[in-house]
């Protein structure tokens, strides 16, 4: 009949009977002739009849009752009174249970089945849960503005559990944080100063935007270790770093501010001048649990610095000639030695207002280059006409090029009567390119001047037949206070300072200069500006 077909348990069960004479089996399932599977009862007693044992056995079908009682036990599986929404599906039937608080939830949900959002997946979760390790499958779903949080639990091949928790206040609470936390990270972010944090270990905690341009280290790399293996301050003075900056700040529970002239070192090695403090995060009693630091880009109050520095060095340097000149004349004059010559007299006079002049034209110079440096100096475009210019400024100098017999030719291109430019800046360029010529050019020789509109571009070329450049000097002609030997005795009181100003003015306002020179033959000087004209700059300073 399909029961007991095990040899082993048939045998131990017919002992059973044997010596108790009664045996009952509860469920066991039975295949009928039709390969139907159901359910039995089997109850099997023993009785004598005329000396011989007869075994009765009596099967009834209990299927019925088997599909009740696990229906019980399957009720009985889910929480009393449950405040969260419980349904049970199976993989063909689709949606076999929704508990009352589903229900109440969503009432639609018989209506639209499988359709509905709260099950909508049901069919991947069957899959991937199907075969695996995996009992339980999570997921977040918003129905209606609430959320939910999702326990999907594979009971059977052909059946899954769905558990709903509300999180709704959970995901607003989180929503408000993540809100918090971007207008925090907006604020930090449009801060022009790197903000860092750090622990009371030393370890970084947050490190914005300007810190990572700074520091050439990303957040995502910088953010939990100590903060000196990503901030290498140094004094610019020795070298000496300050690797115990937070420390010291935390340890005496005080705002401290970095020394002047103190340097970042990138991750590359680049060094930038920063300027800034560290200050204490107070904690409980009062002691520090850390520290932030608020750090910025010194450069240009670093330049500025040290322009002012090189301005004081360099104006004593260059008025100790011309002063020094102006007290031995002066004293000279007063001398009762000189009372009667009127010759000598006038020849002190002389000397003095020379030095005079050098002097007054020492300072403006000095003052440009002050301007230049710090970038606090004027660049006012206007339509003018270079060719004006350029014959005003030579005209200023023609006594110069008769006494020294120098010949002189002057090419001037009609095109180039109308540009863009500043009138005070262009003269100084065609002042220090021809008196240059001039004085470097000895007696008899050439000078050409040429100003032609080529290319779309203004084009200013001087070129004389003097002394040339020396090779070796040629990547430092343009260097302040740099001066070639072969010049030096030419003219002993030069600053070396017009070509430096030269070039710092066409840089800035938008054109070139580059040379060509062969020393003994000449130099050729050339200047160029886009026709569009110079660039303009707003600045509080006029270059004189």
């Amino acid at each position: 009949m399909g029961l007991f077909k095990n040899e082993a348990e048939q045998k131990e069960n017919f002992v059973t009977l044997q010596e108790k004479g009664y045996v009952r089996f509860e469920n066991l399932p039975l295949e009928t002739k039709d390969k139907k599977l159901i359910n039995v009862e089997f109850v099997a007693n023993t009785y004598q009849v005329n000396g011989t044992t007869v075994i009765q056995c009596n099967i009834r079908e209990i299927t019925e009752r088997v599909r009740a009682e696990g229906k019980v036990k399957w009720l009985a599986s889910f929480p009393e009174q449950d405040p969260s929404p419980i349904l049970e599906m199976e993989k063909d039937a689709g949606i076999s249970y929704i508990n009352p608080v589903a229900l109440k939830l969503f009432p639609e949900i018989d209506d639209l089945k499988m359709s509905h959002p709260y099950v909508n997946e049901s069919e991947k979760f069957f899959r991937d849960l199907n075969g695996t390790d995996k009992s339980v499958e999570r997921r977040e779903i918003q129905i209606d503005g609430n959320w939910y949080l999702q326990d999907i639990k594979y009971t059977s091949p052909d059946h899954i559990r769905i558990y709903g928790h509300d999180i709704t206040e959970l995901k607003n609470i989180e929503y408000k944080l993540a809100a918090g936390k971007s207008f925090n990270d907006a604020i930090l972010s449009s801060i022009s100063e790197a903000v860092i944090v750090c622990d009371i270990e030393g370890k970084i905690k947050l490190f914005n935007r300007i810190a990572e341009q700074l520091s050439g280290v990303p957040a995502s790399e910088a953010i939990g270790i100590q903060y000196h293996e990503v901030l290498t301050l140094v004094r610019e003075s020795d070298g000496a770093i300050y690797s115990e900056f937070a420390s010291k700040v935390i340890a005496e529970n005080r705002i401290i501010r970095l020394e002047k002239q103190t340097l970042l070192v990138n991750k590359n090695g680049t060094k930038t001048p920063v300027a800034g403090s560290a200050s204490p995060i107070p904690g409980i009693g009062g002691t520090a649990f850390g520290c932030v630091f608020a750090i910025y880009d010194a450069t240009r109050e670093h330049d500025i610095d040290k322009a002012k520095t090189e301005f004081v060095s360099l104006a004593s340097h260059q008025m100790r000639t011309p002063l020094t000149a102006i007290s031995w004349y002066s004293e000279l004059l007063q001398s009762v030695k000189y009372l009667a010559s009127v010759e000598k007299r006038g020849q002190f006079a002389q000397e003095i207002n020379i030095a005079s002049k050098r002097m007054s034209a020492l300072v403006n110079s000095l003052l440009n280059v002050s301007r230049l440096e710090m970038g606090t100096f004027t660049i006012e475009p206007r339509v003018i006409n270079p060719l004006e210019i350029a014959k005003l400024n030579l005209d200023t100098l023609r006594l110069q090029v008769e006494l020294k017999h120098l010949t002189l030719k002057e090419e001037y291109d009609p095109k180039a009567n109308s540009f863009l430019g500043d009138s005070n800046l262009l003269e100084i360029i065609f002042q220090n390119l021809l008196t240059n010529a001039i004085k470097y050019t000895p007696d008899g020789g050439s000078l050409t001047i040429t100003v032609k509109n080529e290319n779309a571009l203004l084009n200013i070329i001087v070129s004389d037949t003097g002394v040339g450049i020396p090779q070796k000097d040629r990547d430092k002609i343009f260097g302040k206070l740099y001066r070639s030997d072969n010049v030096k005795g030419l003219d002993p009181g030069g600053s070396g300072l017009g070509l430096y100003i030269v070039h710092e003015i066409v840089q800035n306002s938008g054109g070139s200069i580059r040379f060509e020179s062969e020393e003994g033959k000449g130099s050729t000087f050339y200047v160029t500006f886009p026709m569009t004209g110079m660039v303009r700059k707003v600045e509080s300073r006029m270059i004189t």
